[in-house]
Formats: structure tokens, sequence, C-alpha cells
């Protein structure tokens, strides 16, 4: 005679199993939950660090790059003369690190004898973390034509400047984030 068995749970070793596979799961989707975690702090900083230091870099290249003049210059601003859009309408644009932390630009079309602003036509910040200032780093070191000879009275840049170095510096918490260019004048009439 065969005895009945009643299959109403698990065995031991049946448990066992299925926990040591619940286990293999969870542990496999903590590993990939860690890595993107990991892989979004990295972006979210590469992003920080385009948006405060890399695009200001490039946007000021630009412009510094293709002056015909400087007007005025300290450590911490630019204003020169250039002619962007290619449109033959003089363009005054000012770069400035400001001690509220801001990284300012604004263009502005002037008239043909270069007196008289006709329109505003941009006027933002393109960076809202800056600490040049608060830094203490300059964000502007100009140069002569010698190329480790720096500038240091700021009434001679308009005449002898020929390449400046510029320093874009970001804070994010206890994060500085920063870069630096060195940009030649190309259009300057010497």
């Amino acid at each position: 005679m065969r005895a009945y068995r009643d299959d109403k749970g698990f065995t031991l070793s049946e448990l066992i199993v299925v926990m040591g596979l619940i286990g293999v799961v969870i542990g496999v989707v903590y590993g990939s939950m860690f890595a993107m975690v990991q892989a979004s702090r990295a972006s979210d900083r590469q992003a920080r660090f385009t948006n405060e230091v890399a695009s200001p870099l490039l946007v000021i290249d630009t412009i510094l790059v293709q002056n015909s003049s400087i007007e005025d210059a300290s450590p911490y601003h630019v204003v020169v003369l250039t002619d962007r859009d290619l449109n033959n309408k003089m363009e005054r644009v000012r770069i400035e690190a400001t001690t509220d932390g801001t990284l300012h630009y604004r263009v502005e079309e002037l008239n043909a004898q270069r007196t008289l602003v006709e329109r505003v036509i941009q006027d933002w910040t393109i960076s809202e973390n800056n600490v040049n200032v608060a830094e203490a780093e300059p964000l502007f070191r100009y140069f002569t034509e010698d190329l480790n000879e720096e500038i240091t009275s700021m009434g001679s840049v308009a005449s002898d400047a020929r390449s400046v170095i510029v320093n874009v510096v970001s804070s994010h918490g206890e994060r500085v984030l920063s870069d630096s260019r060195r940009i030649q004048f190309r259009l300057r009439q010497w």
C-alpha cells in the first residue's frame, strides 16, 4: 500500500533555491541601478561644466577672435567693437564677470559714426554660477605680441594687446569648475 502524501507546502530545499534566485535577481537589479545612478551623476557633472564653463568660453572666443578694437578692458570685463554678423554695422560687445556671480554678455548695434546705440541685440547671462570675482581669479589676462609678456596697465590694453587668456571659473556647491583658453586677436588693425 502506498502512503498518501500531503503537498500543501514547500520543502526546505525548494525555499533555499527560490531565495537564492531572488537574491541573484535583486543583486543584478541593484548593480544596474547603481551603474545608472553613477552614469547620471557623471552626465549631470558634464552638463554643468558645459553650461557654466565650456559654452561661455566658446561665446567669448567667437567674439574676441573677431574684434576690431578694444574700447575698455579690465581683469573682469572687456568691451570690444566687432561686426559679428557681417552686416557692415558695428556692434559693441561687453562681457563681464559680476560681483553677484553672473557672467554677463551684452551686444549693442551702433550707428554709422559709432557714437550712439541704435538697438540692443542681446542682453543675457551666460553663466549664473560664476565665481571669478569671488575667487579673485581674473576672467581676462591680456598679452602683447610676446605671448609671455602680460599687460598689467589696463590703459594700454587697447593699443598693445594681441591675445588674451580667458579663464572661466564656476562653482556648484563644493565643486569648482574652470577652464581657460588663449585667444589670438585676428581682425585687429595694427
